[in-house]
This record gives C-alpha cells, sequence and structure tokens, in this order.
C-alpha cells in the first residue's frame, strides 16, 4: 500500500495523522532508506550493473553442484 492508499483508508476513518503517515511512507518507501539500513545488498549503480552481473555469473560457475533430490521451493 503506499502513501496516497494509507491517507485514504486514514481519511475514511477520519484519523488525524493521516499527513503524518503519508510523509513516513513516503520516505520509508525509498531504496535508499531499506539500503541505509543494510536490509538487502545495497543499490547498484546503473554504470557498474554490466561488471557487477559479470563478477555475479562468474562466481556462481566456480562450484558444480550435485544433483538435488527435492522438488522446487516455493515462497
Amino acid at each position: 500500500m503506499g502513501g496516497e492508499q494509507s491517507k485514504n483508508v486514514l481519511d475514511t476513518i477520519r484519523s488525524e495523522k493521516a499527513e503524518r503517515l503519508i510523509n513516513q511512507f513516503e520516505e520509508e518507501g525509498s531504496a535508499y532508506y531499506s539500503t541505509s539500513r543494510l536490509w538487502d545488498d545495497g543499490i547498484i549503480d546503473l554504470a557498474d550493473s554490466r561488471k557487477v552481473l559479470v563478477l555475479a555469473i562468474s562466481s556462481s560457475l566456480n562450484k558444480k553442484f550435485e544433483k538435488s533430490s527435492f522438488g522446487i521451493f516455493r515462497m
């Protein structure tokens, strides 16, 4: 749910904190917010995306994978 949707819900129930909550959603919805709190592995600069992709693929090719006996995991 985005900030504007949250405001509409809060307006529906006549909350006084709607404007503050919109600002909180907008601030905490940023990729920089989550990255600064180490909730993910960081943001890749577009200019470095090819280098990062090549590094990731080459590192995955360094190990031989054994055949697994389990099925597909779904989240």
